[in-house]
C-alpha cells in the first residue's frame, strides 16, 4: 500500500521532534548529583531563582559578576514554578494534613528544575520555528527541512544543558519571528507590539538579545518605507508601538528597574562593559580601537562560523542574496521585509559582535540559529516554488548534506554530554 506525501508528513514531523528532544535531553542531569555543572554562571542563576521564589528579587553582591547581570529568564522560571506550586500545594496539604505547606525547593533541586525548563524552552523554540515557516510558506517540505536542521543543530542543544539565560534569547527571538510571520499573514498592529515585547524579553534574558531589534527595524523599513509623506506617519506609529513593547518586555523581566531604576540602570550599564571585555587579556585591551576590532573580526569570525555551521551560513547567505534580487512590490513588501530582515540579521550580528568583543564564546551565538534556519527554509521554498518542483530533489539533497554535517557534530558532542565530566566543567 502506497503512502502519500500528506500521510508521511506527520511521521517525519514527529521523527524530527523526537530527534530534537533526544539531543536536548541527552545527558541533561549528567554530573549534577556529584556537584558538577557545565557553565560557570549556573550557580548565580539558580541562586537568583531561589531568591525570587523567596520574594527577594533584589540582592546586591558588590561585584559585576552578579550585579547588573541579565536574569530575565529566571522570572519566567519563577512564574512557571509558582503556578506549579499553586496546583501542587492543595494536594500536598491533603496528603500531609492541615497546617502542612509545600516547602520551597532547595538550591540543589532547583538545578534539576531549571534544566527541565531549559529543555521545555528548547522544544517550544523548535515547534515555533516550524510554525513560523508554515505560516509564511504553506510548504510542508520547507517546514520539515527547517525542523530537521534546527532539531539537530549542536548549539541549540548545548544551551539547553546550561541553567542560564542563553536559551531565553533563542526562544524570544523565535517568538519575534513568529509574531512577524503572523503580521505578514494578517497585518494587525498587536503583532508588532508583541514582536517588540519578545525582543525586550530576549534583551532581559541575555543582553545580546537586544540585537533582535534589527529584525523589526528592517521589517518596518520595508513594510512602510519612510521616504514618502504617505508612509511616514504609519512608519512612526509602527515603530513606536514596537519600541513600547520592547521597553515593556525588558522592564517586566527586570524587577531591579521597578525598585531602584537609577542604581540598577547604572549596574546594567557597567555590566555591559564588564561582559564586553570579559576574558580578554589586559594587554589586548590596550590596543587601539581599530586594531582591536580588526583582531576580533579575524580571530572570532572563524570560530563563530564553525560553531553555527559553515554550510548553514552559506545557505543563509544565498537566501539573503535571493531575497534582495526578488522584485519589490507593495503586495510582497511584508514578506520581502521579513525575509531580508531574518537573512541579514546573522551577518550583521556576527560582524558587530566580533568587532566589539575581543574574546567570544561560540554558544552565545546559538540565538542566530533561529534566523539562519528560518531564512534557509524560505530559500528552499522559493527555489521549489519558482521552478514548479523541478529543483525539489537538489534542494532535498542539499538539506540532507547540511543535516548530516550538523548530525556528525551533534553525535560527537552528545557523547561528551554522556561521558564522565571532563574539560571546562566547574565544581560547585
Amino acid at each position: 500500500m502506497k503512502c502519500s506525501a500528506k500521510q508521511l508528513y506527520p511521521l517525519f514531523f514527529c521523527t524530527f521532534l523526537l530527534v530534537g528532544l533526544y539531543f536536548r535531553a541527552s545527558g541533561l542531569f549528567h554530573g549534577l548529583q556529584e556537584g558538577f555543572v557545565f557553565h560557570p554562571d549556573t550557580s548565580k542563576q539558580v541562586q537568583n531563582l531561589q531568591n525570587g521564589l523567596e520574594g527577594n528579587h533584589i540582592v546586591y553582591y558588590g561585584t559585576l559578576i552578579s550585579d547588573g547581570y541579565p536574569y530575565g529568564l529566571n522570572r519566567i522560571d519563577e512564574a512557571i514554578l509558582r503556578i506549579l506550586r499553586a496546583v501542587a500545594s492543595p494536594v500536598y496539604s491533603l496528603l500531609n494534613g492541615e497546617g502542612e505547606s509545600l516547602p520551597l525547593p532547595s538550591h540543589e533541586t532547583l538545578r534539576f528544575y531549571t534544566l527541565l525548563l531549559r529543555l521545555l524552552y528548547g522544544m517550544i523554540t523548535l515547534c515555533l520555528i516550524a510554525k513560523s515557516t508554515s505560516l509564511i510558506t504553506r510548504n510542508r517540505l520547507a517546514v520539515l527541512m527547517v525542523l530537521a536542521l534546527y532539531s539537530i543543530a549542536p548549539l541549540a542543544s548545548t544551551v539547553t544543558h546550561f541553567a542560564t539565560g542563553d536559551i531565553g534569547a533563542d526562544l524570544f527571538l523565535c517568538v519575534t519571528l513568529f509574531c512577524l510571520a503572523l503580521h505578514v499573514r494578517t497585518p494587525k498592529s498587536r503583532y508588532l507590539f508583541a514582536a517588540g515585547l519578545a525582543v525586550g524579553m530576549a534583551f532581559a534574558s541575555k543582553y545580546h538579545g537586544a540585537l533582535g531589534a534589527w529584525i523589526i527595524a528592517v521589517y518596518l523599513l520595508m513594510l512602510t518605507p519612510p521616504f514618502s509623506k504617505k508612509n511616514l506617519p504609519l512608519f512612526f506609529e509602527n515603530g513606536l508601538r514596537s519600541s513600547f513593547g520592547f521597553f515593556l518586555g525588558f522592564l517586566v523581566l527586570t524587577p531591579g528597574l521597578w525598585v531602584d531604576p537609577a542604581k540598577n540602570g547604572m549596574l546594567i550599564y557597567q555590566n555591559f562593559g564588564f561582559i564586553k571585555n570579559y576574558g580578554a587579556p589586559p594587554q589586548l585591551l590596550e590596543l587601539p580601537a581599530h586594531t582591536l576590532a580588526l583582531l576580533g573580526l579575524r580571530t572570532n569570525i572563524p570560530v563563530v562560523v564553525q560553531a553555527l555551521g559553515p554550510l548553514l551560513i552559506l545557505t543563509s547567505g544565498f537566501s539573503l542574496l535571493y531575497s534582495l534580487r526578488k522584485p519589490f512590490t507593495r503586495e510582497n513588501s511584508s514578506l520581502k521585509g521579513l525575509w531580508v530582515a531574518s537573512a541579514s540579521f546573522p551577518f550583521v550580528t556576527i560582524l558587530l559582535s566580533t568587532a566589539m568583543k575581543p574574546v567570544v564564546l561560540p554558544f552565545h551565538y546559538s540565538f542566530l540559529l533561529v534566523p539562519l534556519v528560518f531564512s534557509a527554509g524560505l530559500l528552499f521554498h522559493a527555489i521549489q516554488d519558482s521552478s514548479e518542483g523541478r529543483y525539489t530533489l537538489p534542494v532535498c539533497m542539499w538539506a540532507l548534506v547540511m543535516f548530516i554535517s550538523s548530525g556528525t557534530t551533534a553525535l560527537r558532542e552528545d557523547a561528551l554530554w554522556r561521558k564522565p565530566p571532563i574539560g571546562p566543567i566547574y565544581r560547585n
